[in-house]
């Protein structure tokens, strides 16, 4: 499928999910006097702390305007990107090479509708802002509702009593939830790597049973079978989380939920 053929609000989900894996930090500047208003270091990535105080250093002189757009590239290869908004600038660092063309379609749109909910949240704040940063605590809770962040941290399969109506619904849920009862957790980029490998065993499995019968039955070879693209694969992911089928959980509690203990 071409990108033409997804719907908006799908590619829009997309565009979250490849922006939490190529999140190393997001931090949002008072314009005016280039003051840090709050950083988020997402769970998943770690950056150099040098890069930020070097971008921080920046602020000052950055020429950049009301509305504008801008990606650079650190030195270390780290991606910047800047958009400005009425009083605050939001600056995301993301892994090198991590902008692919679903995210570079998007990524303008998703920042510019995140600043404007926070500006309007914290509009009476930021025309009299006076340098206490306490008052914008509540920021991470808009980043995880708004950026979908939690898409990037790892899940467990749960069942409810039902079982999804689409072939590739029920194809991921039967890897998540196997994978989930012997390991305990898995990623969504992991899950359609299982996936895939779930449907090649079963290919084989009846590639065998046939053989086996000397039944002349056609049955797809395994490495010749036709998966759906990365962005089905997520799709399907997201009406799976939907359901309540898939959850995600904080890192922190990684090490409680794994099965394998190092």
């Amino acid at each position: 499928m071409r990108l033409e053929d997804f719907k908006d609000e799908d590619l829009v989900k997309i565009s979250k999910l490849y922006l939490s894996k190529a999140l190393y930090l997001l931090s949002i500047f008072y314009r005016e006097t280039s003051q840090l208003l709050y950083r988020y270091d997402s769970p998943m990535n770690h950056i150099i702390e040098d890069v930020f105080e070097d971008i921080k250093s920046q602020m000052p002189s950055l020429e950049i305007f009301y509305g504008d757009f801008k990606i650079t590239n650190h030195t270390t290869g780290t991606i910047v990107v800047y958009y400005e908004g009425n009083h605050t600038r939001l600056v995301l660092l993301l892994k090198p090479n991590s902008i692919n063309q679903v995210l570079q379609n998007n990524l303008k749109r998703l920042m510019e509708d995140f600043l404007f909910d926070f500006e309007d949240k914290f509009r009476k704040i930021l025309k009299t802002f006076e340098g206490d940063v306490s008052v914008f605590k509540e920021t991470e809770t808009m980043i995880k509702q708004n950026l979908n962040v939690e898409l990037n941290l790892p899940h467990v399969a749960k069942y409810r009593g039902f079982d999804p109506d689409e072939p590739i619904e029920q194809y991921i849920f039967e890897a998540a939830s196997e994978f989930s009862r012997r390991v305990g957790y898995f990623y969504l980029d992991n899950l359609i790597y299982l996936t895939k490998e779930l449907v090649k065993d079963k290919a084989r499995e009846m590639e065998m049973d046939v053989n086996d019968k000397k039944k002349k039955k056609k049955v797809e070879t395994p490495e010749l079978i036709k998966f759906p693209s990365e962005l089905e694969f997520y799709i399907a992911m997201f009406n799976l989380k939907k359901m309540g089928l898939i959850e995600s959980f904080p890192i922190e509690d990684l090490d409680a939920i794994s099965k394998i203990k190092y």
